[in-house]
């Protein structure tokens, strides 16, 4: 009872071969106004990704000093204590 299903990677291979056959669909041209707005939304977009990732950048450098500046806290506070006695 022997199966094109036995071998699981047959199957794959064979998808994979006529895939890589087909062509792909036209571009269809765009219009000069459309491009000219997309282009548009392309620099606003990159403008505000460039201002988020310095605000996270931000945040990320004030969240890591508020770590390390707790921790030296916490460091100087277990330090043992020492008392001094001085004659008079």
């Amino acid at each position: 009872m022997a199966n094109e299903t036995d071998d699981p990677y047959e199957s794959t291979t064979r998808w994979l071969q006529e895939a890589a056959g087909r062509q792909s669909a036209p571009q269809q041209e765009t219009a000069p106004a459309v491009k000219k707005h997309l282009e548009k939304r392309r620099r606003e977009r990159t403008f505000l990704g460039v201002g988020r990732e310095i605000y996270m950048f931000a945040v990320l450098v004030a969240l890591y000093l508020n770590y390390y500046f707790m921790q030296v806290i916490v460091e100087i506070d277990s330090l043992p204590s020492i008392v001094v006695f001085i004659p008079q």
